[in-house]
C-alpha cells in the first residue's frame, strides 16, 4: 500500500538513515519513490529494485530548501551497485543532475524502458559497467562530453543472448 519509504514531509526523528547499507525492494505495486536525496545516507552500498511497477523515481529532489542545492549534485560516498529491473514506469534514478560516487562499480538494468536518461556519474578508477539491454542503451538521450554526460564515458555490458532484430522480409517464394 505504500507509495515511498521515507517523504520529505514526516520528521526524521525516526529514520536516520546514516546507517542503511542496503535498500531490496520487490513487489511493491504501488510505490511511486524509494527516499528523497534530502536523506543522508553515507553507508548506502547497494540499491536493488524490482517489479515496482508504478515506481517513477529511486531518488526524487526534496521540494524543499536543499532542491537548489542538491541540483549541482548528490554524493553517494560507499555506493557500488545500482540494480533496476522491471521497472516499468521508471523517469529517474536521481533527481540531482550529477551523482558523485567514487565507489561505484556498477548499474544494471532490465526492462527499465521509460528511462531515458542516467545520471552523469563522478567517479574514480575504471569506467562504470553500465549492464543493460542493447536496445535501450541506443534509445538514451544525453547532454555530451562538456557536461561529462557522454556514453563513451561509461563501459556497456549487454547480455550474451541478445539477438540483433531479423528484418521483416518473407523469405518464401
Amino acid at each position: 500500500m505504500a507509495y515511498c519509504i521515507w517523504d520529505e514531509g514526516i520528521p526524521y526523528g525516526y529514520g536516520n538513515f546514516c546507517k542503511l547499507q542496503h535498500v531490496y525492494l520487490s513487489n511493491c505495486p504501488r510505490l511511486v519513490f524509494a527516499l528523497p536525496i534530502s536523506s543522508t545516507m553515507p553507508n548506502l552500498e547497494t540499491i536493488q529494485i524490482e517489479y515496482c511497477q508504478n515506481l517513477q523515481y529511486v531518488f526524487p529532489l526534496d521540494d524543499n530548501k536543499n532542491a537548489e542545492r542538491l541540483e549541482s549534485g548528490v554524493t553517494f560516498e560507499k555506493l557500488k551497485h545500482i540494480k533496476l529491473y522491471h521497472l516499468h514506469m521508471l523517469e529517474q534514478i536521481c533527481g540531482a543532475r550529477i551523482i558523485t560516487a567514487p565507489a561505484l562499480e556498477t548499474i544494471s538494468l532490465r526492462d527499465c524502458w521509460g528511462l531515458r536518461q542516467l545520471p552523469a556519474v563522478s567517479s574514480q578508477g575504471p569506467k562504470l559497467v553500465v549492464d543493460c539491454e542493447k536496445d535501450w542503451w541506443g534509445k538514451l538521450e544525453w547532454d555530451g562530453l562538456e557536461y561529462d554526460h557522454e556514453p563513451s564515458l561509461f563501459k556497456t555490458r549487454h547480455s550474451a543472448y541478445y539477438k540483433k532484430a531479423l528484418p521483416r522480409v518473407s523469405v518464401l517464394r
